[in-house]
C-alpha cells in the first residue's frame, strides 16, 4: 500500500467509524475478516498440532519446574477433550519465581525459536509480565510468565487499541495449586480446579464455543495498563 494509498483508507476509516451506523458495520467487517485468518491459521495448526505437542509436554517436563497449560489450551482440554476446532496455537504458564533465559535454549533442542516477548517495563518483581512466543514455523506457542503468593496467580496479556497503543492487561485468579489432567493420553498439569479457572476467565458460558475473543472480555480482568507494555522481537 502506497503513502497515498495509506492516507486514502485512514481517512476512509476515521469517516466510517464516526457514524455510529457505519462504525458498527466498520467493526463488524473487522470481526468477520479476523476470524476468516483465525480459520486459515487453524487449519495448518490442526494438521500438525498432534505430531508436535507430546514433545512439547516432554521438555517441559525435563526442565524440573511447575508448569501447566492455560487459556483456549486448557479450555479444550476440559471443554472438548481435545484442542479447540478453531484455535492455532498453544498456551503454558510457567511462575515467575522458576523462570530462567536459558529456557529458550530449552526449547531450542525440539525446533521451537522464540520470536517475540512482551514485557512490563517498570514490574518490580523480577519476570512478572512476560508473555513470549516461540514457533517451529509450523506450531506456535505462547508461554506466559505468571506471578503468585498464596493467596493469587496472575499475569499480563497485551492488546493493542486502535491507536496502536499497546495495553497491559492484568489477569488474575486464586492460587488452588496445581494438579494433572488426563489429556491426549497423557498426565498434564492444570490448575487445580479449572473448571473455576476457565470460568473467572471466560464467564459462565466458557462452555458454549465462541470462534472470536480477546481478553478485554475477560471477567478477571484486575488491571489494564495503557502505558507500559512493551515489545522485542528476538533477532
Amino acid at each position: 500500500m502506497s503513502i497515498y494509498e495509506n492516507k486514502i483508507y485512514c481517512g476512509m476509516k476515521k469517516l466510517l467509524k464516526s457514524n455510529p451506523v457505519t462504525e458498527k458495520l466498520f467493526m463488524a467487517a473487522k470481526k468477520k475478516k479476523a476470524v476468516k485468518k483465525q480459520l486459515e491459521k487453524a487449519q495448518v495448526f490442526h494438521s500438525q498440532v498432534d505430531k508436535f505437542f507430546p514433545a512439547i509436554i516432554k521438555k517441559f517436563d525435563e526442565l524440573g519446574i511447575d508448569y501447566f497449560i492455560c487459556f483456549g489450551t486448557l479450555l479444550g482440554a476440559v471443554r472438548e477433550h481435545d484442542f479447540i476446532k478453531h484455535d492455532f496455537d498453544l498456551e503454558f504458564g510457567v511462575f515467575s519465581d522458576q523462570y530462567y533465559s536459558q529456557l529458550a535454549w530449552k526449547f531450542r533442542e525440539i525446533g521451537f525459536e522464540k520470536k517475540y516477548r512482551y514485557y512490563m517495563a517498570d514490574s518490580r518483581i523480577p519476570n512478572e509480565g512476560f508473555v513470549e512466543k516461540y514457533s517451529n514455523g509450523q506450531i506456535h506457542f505462547d508461554l506466559f510468565v505468571f506471578s503468585r503468593n498464596e493467596n493469587e496467580i496472575w499475569c499480563w496479556s497485551y492488546l493493542k487499541d486502535e491507536s496502536n497503543r499497546l495495553n497491559a492487561i492484568r489477569l488474575s485468579w486464586k492460587n488452588t495449586g496445581l494438579k494433572c489432567i488426563d489429556f491426549k493420553g497423557m498426565n498434564i498439569p492444570a490448575p487445580a480446579e479449572p473448571e473455576k479457572f476457565l470460568e473467572s476467565l471466560y464467564g459462565k458460558s466458557w462452555t458454549v464455543p465462541c470462534v472470536y475473543w480477546d481478553d478485554t472480555m475477560a471477567g478477571n480482568i484486575a488491571e489494564v495498563n495503557k502505558k507500559d507494555g512493551r515489545f522485542e522481537p528476538v533477532s
